[in-house]
């Protein structure tokens, strides 16, 4: 009976590594998606000057053929209104806008990109803006710069988080799944051992 049950376990065991092996493998590109490692400028500073903001991440992003609008900076002020002046730009691992701020005070940046594994990836961050001189401020705009992408209000339409949810539901159902066939694989061979005996 022992030496059965060490054949049951071991069956187990072999059959959890392929699983791991093959579902494990399977969902690792979809947590692999690339991060901000710096921007300019820096989240929670307080700056006296912006003239671009910049973006930097962990690795080439995704160029779509040379199409930019699934690369979004937006600038957003502390009156809700938008204060960047140009196209998000994209130089490999880097995007970047042009902006020029109105009032002091807190700026809002959100952001999308497409990430190296395919995915798009959006967030947000906030500087504090302290102009020295109050003649220079911007009157921003209502709405933001008008670029051809299909996400004009990240407010509303990007989500936040640097997540995209597909990942999560296909790490569930792996998972579910890996848990389903273990089960199987025990009750057989469980059975099998008791018409043997």
């Amino acid at each position: 009976m022992a030496q059965r049950l060490r054949s049951v376990s071991a069956g187990v065991a072999a059959i959890a590594a392929v699983l791991l092996l093959t579902f494990g493998g399977a969902a690792a590109p979809a947590t692999a998606h690339d991060a901000l490692i710096s921007s300019s400028p820096a989240e929670g500073s307080t700056v006296a000057e912006v003239e671009t903001v910049a973006l930097t991440f962990s690795d080439t992003l995704l160029n779509l053929g040379g199409i930019d609008n699934a690369f979004v900076i937006q600038v957003i002020g502390p009156d809700d209104r938008y204060y960047e002046t140009s196209c998000t730009t994209l130089a490999g691992a880097v995007i970047s806008s042009d902006a020029a701020l109105g009032v002091g005070g807190e700026y809002t940046v959100q952001w999308q990109v497409v990430s190296a594994d395919g995915h798009p990836i959006s967030d947000t961050y906030t500087f504090d803006y302290q102009p020295v001189d109050a003649t220079s401020e911007s009157e921003g705009s209502s709405t933001p710069a008008s670029c051809g992408t299909d996400v004009t209000d990240p407010k509303g339409a990007v989500e936040t988080g640097n997540s995209d949810s597909s990942g999560l539901l296909l790490g569930l159902a792996l998972g579910g799944g890996f848990v389903l066939v273990v089960g199987i694989a025990v009750a057989l061979l469980i059975r099998e051992t008791r018409r043997r005996e």
